[in-house]
């Protein structure tokens, strides 16, 4: 207790220090506070990390201004979750982010559900990736725990496959993105998306091949 407290006041200390050394002090903070992380780790200002331990990253990730990670198992015996299958196998719980990654500014990754980008990934400012909410459905006494109800969930995982670049304002949600594709800005994506593909809209669909095959 007393060493989660002690964590807690350092990462607000050096959470808002900017420059060069704030990023060498984070950089020698979070390579020891964080499950993994290689070479070249960039975290810049304001960025705040839930359950560290369960956050892994590949070598020269960059993650920008502000992002927030959201990592760490649910207690189950206090919510009523459902689990949708989204293709690939994703441990719960874990966020993993593949080597030379960019994570652009403000982007929230919600990772209860689990959520891993291979390498080359990234996302633009203001991105939503999330593998557990509410579920609208079954809430029939809002989103807060009373005497008689728990609040009700809806959990599945993120996949990104290699090179994937989300643009603008995306929100993915539970949801598997296959390599080398390209989401066109502030898309709502919650169904798969084959690989090579520019995608965009709610849902997001196919429109075009990205590269030349």
């Amino acid at each position: 207790m007393i060493g989660r407290l002690i964590c807690h006041l350092l990462e607000d200390l050096i959470r808002n220090i900017s420059g060069p050394a704030g990023i060498r002090l984070r950089r020698f903070y979070y390579k020891r506070r964080l499950g993994g992380a290689g070479w070249g780790l960039v975290i810049d200002t304001g960025v705040s990390f839930e359950s560290p331990k369960n956050i892994f990253v590949g070598n020269r990730v960059w993650i920008d201004k502000n992002c927030v990670f959201i990592a760490g198992k649910i207690m189950e015996d206090a919510a009523k979750i459902t689990r949708v299958s989204t293709g690939t196998v994703v441990s719960e719980g874990i966020i993993r982010l593949g080597s030379f990654s960019h994570i652009g500014i403000g982007t929230v990754i919600q990772g209860h559900g689990g959520v891993q980008a291979g390498d080359y990934f990234t996302s633009s400012a203001g991105c939503r990736i999330y593998s557990f909410s509410n579920d609208y459905r079954e809430s029939h006494s809002g989103t807060m725990a009373t005497g008689s109800s728990v609040p009700a969930y809806i959990m599945g995982a993120v996949y990104f496959g290699k090179n994937v670049w989300i643009g603008l304002g995306v929100s993915v949600i539970s949801a598997e993105i296959g390599d080398n594709t390209f989401v066109l800005p502030h898309a709502v994506v919650y169904h798969a998306l084959d690989s090579n593909g520019v995608a965009g809209g709610n849902p997001a669909t196919r429109t075009k091949n990205r590269f030349s095959e």
